[in-house]
């Protein structure tokens, strides 16, 4: 898991209709407010311009992250897999039980 501090990081959380992201560089400042897409494929374009963007200006790859809800992250998953090598599916399990860690 050490390999990912060092990596700019997205946080997804699927929904069926929208997609929340938070985007943070590597120094844990935010790098913008977490903004809300429509999930189609409109809004993955939107998104994957949008990660493209920061490794552009960071000069590294970014790390994905979502929570596994229902079947509304599947799309989505396999948009930004087939796209960013780094992307992972986490139990919201585990996510929530993590959530306070400092």
């Amino acid at each position: 898991m050490s390999k990912f501090f060092y990596s700019h990081t997205a946080g997804i959380d699927a929904s069926a209709d929208f997609l929340y992201i938070s985007i943070l560089p590597s120094n844990e400042d935010v790098y913008k407010k977490t903004f809300k897409i429509k999930h189609d494929i409109n809004g993955f374009n939107h998104l994957f311009e949008e990660i493209k963007k920061v490794e552009k200006e960071f000069n590294t790859k970014t790390t994905i992250f979502m929570k596994s809800t229902s079947v509304y992250h599947l799309s989505l998953f396999h948009f930004l897999n087939k796209n960013f090598h780094n992307t992972f599916v986490i139990n919201p399990l585990i996510a929530k039980c993590n959530k306070n860690v400092p």
